[in-house]
């Protein structure tokens, strides 16, 4: 918001030198219908939220109550702000203000109300003076059926200076792009929605994607794993033209270049939905408010800076917390099972420490001890001629003692643009058990910094099947790693169909299902990646499974929609 441009506000401010040198802080609203049905009798109403629009986005992103409730009543008439006035802000300096009415967050209905227009019809084809001239000279019916015009009804901000319901609707990523086009348009059900791999914070579907109420939620969860299910049944090229314009646009920073790339994608999204016209599924094209809406983005943020911190999932946020009291109570819950296990009050399950030879039968992995002997000498004796790849065995440290073996392991990356912390900062849990929540094990594939030249920018994938550290040498130092099977590249470029780069898992002996085995250390390990199988145009055999999805199948996928994050390392 702070980055957008404001031409026409801030010039019209402009024009009163007494407002010289002021600050200008637009305020943000936003309204959604909502339905209360408990003990309210199907009740409807509509909340309405403000914020200033000063805020940074990842402030409104890790929801820092920078927005915040005003009431669920009609917008009151109040007086206009023409003259600046002394403000003390949080810095402790002194600064002249002037507010005005800023962008306003509404799904597509509350924009026809908000706006006076006929359903159906673009809410930005009209600026309110020109509907003004419209309405003293044209009669009533003609506006409603050839201009799309509600005479009838006078816009909110008719009598505001400095504000035009027109240009304050701001875009909505929520219900234009997720809700909107996303779930409406593109969605269809498949069962090999199911066979996707767990990954960290990915929300399963077993039965494809059927649920009773849809949220946007199950929106974002199922636009990471839609792409490769839709290979060989539906064109992809419209889906991923779309999702590539659905992670521009979630982007925290947009940029001169990711406008650029943001109009390409809209247009290869456009160009490529005329194959449902082709295939006569659509012979007449699309007519949605909520698709026409995506045309008016580039111009949108260009006034209003990068959409993802005015999105109405912030705002249906709030009154979702203020509805419901079991949120703080789970908040109280967590607080006091923190403050128990500080005093040691819980009993918390310790890494267990076993024998290296106990590990390796354990694991199924005989030549344990031989690796983890290798992983020594690049870690203490590797230099530039000399690696674990070209010396003997017999050159490597013995090691024969004790290793403590973990569950998981946990990531810190900066990723402002995912859901994070106001610094931008995100964690994530990487999985290696053998069960996870009582049923089959949990062995999740990571992104791993290697250096490589080739390939996915210095970055490979390997599968975590255990994280253990032991202590080695005179002064007894720590080494956390990992016990990896890695993946190996197909090709030199990802799949132009889609985007995507294909893997296949690596083995030393193909015929004796000899893995690709090594360990690493956990320092060189990113972050999570996201491994989802080339279905081609079979399906899903009924007893496939999600977890031996990646045992299954010879081709898969490193899906770059999981997260920013992944969109922008494998991109």
């Amino acid at each position: 918001m702070p980055s957008g441009e404001w031409p026409i506000l801030v010039n019209e401010i402009a024009k009163d030198p007494a407002t010289h040198g002021s600050t200008f802080i637009p305020i943000l609203l936003g309204s959604d219908k909502t339905t209360v049905s408990v003990t309210t009798r199907q009740n409807d109403y509509y909340p309405l939220y403000t914020s200033i629009s000063n805020v940074q986005n990842n402030v409104c992103c890790a929801h820092r109550n920078a927005v915040t409730i005003v009431g669920f009543l009609a917008i009151p008439k109040t007086t206009f702000m023409t003259v600046p006035e002394v403000v003390h802000f949080g810095d402790g300096h002194f600064q002249c203000v002037i507010y005005g009415l800023g962008p306003y967050i509404a799904d597509y209905p509350e924009q026809v109300v908000l706006s006076c227009i006929v359903s159906n019809w673009s809410t930005k084809h009209f600026l309110s003076h020109f509907t003004d001239v419209f309405c003293d000279n044209v009669d009533f019916s003609t506006l409603w059926y050839q201009w799309g015009v509600d005479a009838d009804v006078v816009p909110f901000t008719n009598n505001y200076p400095r504000a035009d319901i027109h240009e304050l609707l701001s875009p909505d990523i929520l219900h234009q792009l997720i809700k909107g086009t996303f779930k409406d348009h593109l969605v269809t059900c498949f069962s090999r929605i199911a066979a996707a791999p767990s990954f960290a914070g990915l929300r399963r579907f077993p039965q494809g994607h059927g649920f009773s109420q849809w949220t946007g939620n199950n929106s974002k969860a199922l636009m990471e794993v839609y792409l490769p299910a839709i290979e060989g049944h539906v064109p992809n090229d419209v889906v991923c033209a779309f999702l590539e314009f659905c992670y521009l646009i979630r982007q925290d920073i947009i940029t001169e270049n990711t406008l650029e790339e943001i109009k390409e994608a809209l247009d290869c999204f456009h160009c490529y939905c005329k194959i449902f016209q082709e295939t006569g599924v659509h012979f007449d094209g699309f007519s949605l408010p909520r698709q026409h809406s995506l045309m008016h983005y580039v111009m949108l943020i260009r006034m209003f800076g990068a959409p993802n911190g005015m999105c109405s999932s912030i705002t249906e946020s709030k009154y979702i917390k203020a509805m419901l009291l079991t949120n703080q109570r789970l908040d109280k819950l967590a607080a006091a099972r923190t403050d128990f296990m500080a005093h040691e009050m819980l009993e918390r399950k310790r890494a267990c420490t076993i024998p290296i030879h106990a590990l390796a039968e354990e694991l199924g992995v005989p030549n344990l001890p031989q690796l983890v002997c290798l992983f020594l000498y690049d870690q203490l004796l590797a230099d530039d001629e000399h690696t674990s790849d070209t010396i003997p065995l017999s050159a490597c440290h013995r090691f024969e003692g004790c290793i403590k073996v973990f569950g998981s392991a946990v990531s810190t990356f900066f990723a402002p643009s995912n859901p994070s912390g106001i610094g931008g900062m995100r964690r994530e849990h990487i999985r290696s058990v053998p069960s996870w929540r009582g049923g089959p094990g949990c062995y999740n594939t990571i992104f791993v910094n290697t250096g490589s030249e080739d390939g996915m920018h210095g970055m490979e994938v390997v599968r975590v099947l255990c994280f253990f550290s032991f202590h080695y040498g005179r002064d007894f130092q720590t080494f956390p790693c990992a016990l990896v099977h890695w993946f190996k590249l197909v090709s030199d470029k990802p799949n132009p169909r889609n985007g995507m780069w294909i893997l296949k898992p690596s083995f030393l002996n193909l015929e004796l299902n000899t893995r690709e085995l090594s360990i690493i250390h956990v320092n060189t390990i990113v972050h999570a990646a996201l491994l989802l199988p080339i279905f081609g145009e079979e399906f899903v055999p009924e007893k496939a499974t999600f977890h031996k999805t990646l045992d299954t199948y010879c081709g898969l996928y490193v899906n770059k929609f999981t997260d920013h994050h992944s969109f922008e390392i494998v991109s």
